[in-house]
């Protein structure tokens, strides 16, 4: 299977076209696009925004720019080493990746943090079974397309400490705060 991501001239055109009114049909066939691909794009990439006191989501093709260009190998591998570069190197002994060319420099991440990294095949999710299931825990608090640097982070704390004091079956029902720290935290 071969994909493309859509470039800023492809968003700009998608801006366009929902502009003068386009169906999501009109505006795939005019661009040579899937039509999942196009309502994917305008959903993860629309904003609610306030106009002569009505809401109403509008797309915004250069913040969608924006948030691909962020998921890039220079971005992404120093904020890596960077957040679990702060726990016990016991604690990162392997990391899974999927497929994304963001992961690039993983031998730089391997080499800082000590430890071995995997990739997934491809659309084989279920390969890294615990970062799908945190993914949905996470859901239940912000829903899927978020952008989840607008939230504030007194209340990401919180959400992440309910997270980590949720009993898991795969680890015998224990939470991952009594896991990470034993049981006399």
């Amino acid at each position: 299977m071969n994909y493309n991501h859509i470039n800023i001239n492809e968003r700009s055109c998608i801006y366009q076209f929902l502009t003068l009114g386009m169906s999501i049909r009109g505006i795939a066939k005019a661009l040579h696009r899937s039509p999942s691909t196009i309502s994917r794009e305008i959903k993860r990439n629309s904003y609610r925004t306030r106009n002569n006191f009505k809401e109403h989501d509008r797309y915004f093709p250069v913040k969608a720019q924006e948030k691909y260009e962020d998921r890039t190998t220079k971005n992404v591998t120093p904020a890596i080493i960077e957040a679990l570069g702060k726990l016990p190197s016991e604690l990162v002994k392997t990391i899974t990746f999927d497929r994304g060319k963001e992961f690039a420099e993983y031998e730089k991440i391997e080499a800082a943090l000590g430890c071995k990294t995997y990739f997934c095949d491809p659309y084989c999710a279920w390969q890294k079974g615990t970062n799908e299931n945190t993914n949905g825990l996470l859901r239940e608090f912000y829903p899927k397309g978020m952008d989840l640097s607008e939230v504030d982070p007194e209340e990401l704390k919180k959400n992440l400490n309910l997270m980590n004091n949720r009993p898991r079956k795969c680890i015998k029902y224990k939470t991952p705060k009594e896991e990470l720290l034993g049981n006399s935290s």
